[in-house]
């Protein structure tokens, strides 16, 4: 188990926008209403839409287009909605080079919508104080390490960042990209201990 700590100055985002523009129409698995901008994302990722959406639209789009690029190689984010329909919801779509539409979610991978979720949380334009996350690397690909390993450290100038996980890969870039060392710990007689400089 590793334990990664990273701290920096927290620096307010800019104020939020009004309303979303839309374009094309599918399916909803993670819709959301047209309507709303969000300054946090929910725990079950059911707006997920809506808060790339708001990244996409008054946050760090650089930094979201470039994570999901170098995620997702041949792949670029697009958020799907119905036009003129009342009430219509937003749905996350990803556009697949050599592919005719966009796959919405319901037929993303698990590991490819936690990993965008993943980075709604790491790119909020409203950062919260202390971001914590646990095993963030579950359900993910080894490939889609490196890029939420930059998420992270990127994360860590607006949030204090706390990470778990099991991952060496996780940390080892975490640590190249930071320049902050990994807390390791050990299990010694039935008991979790840090590992001293000596032992790593």
């Amino acid at each position: 188990m590793l334990r990664l700590h990273f701290q920096r100055p927290l620096v307010q985002p800019s104020a939020e926008g009004q309303g979303f523009q839309c374009g094309q129409s599918p399916n909803s698995r993670l819709g959301v209403d047209l309507n709303k901008r969000i300054g946090r994302f929910e725990y079950d990722g059911s707006d997920l839409a809506a808060a790339l959406q708001t990244i996409l639209e008054i946050g760090d789009r650089e930094r979201l287009e470039a994570a999901i690029s170098r995620a997702l190689p041949g792949r670029s984010l697009v958020i799907l909605c119905s036009d003129g329909v009342p009430n219509t919801q937003l749905t996350v779509g990803l556009t697949t080079e050599g592919c005719a539409r966009a796959l919405v979610a319901r037929e993303l991978s698990d590991g490819t919508l936690r990993f965008l979720c993943l980075a709604a949380s790491l790119l909020s334009p409203r950062p919260p104080a202390l971001i914590a996350i646990n095993e963030p690397e579950s359900s993910l690909h080894p490939d889609l390490l490196p890029a939420l390993a930059e998420l992270i450290v990127n994360a860590a100038e607006y949030s204090q960042i706390w990470i778990s996980t099991h991952s060496a890969i996780l940390a080892d870039n975490i640590q190249a990209l930071s320049g902050v060392r990994p807390i390791r710990l050990k299990l010694v007689n039935g008991e979790t201990a840090i590992e001293t400089e000596e032992e790593d």
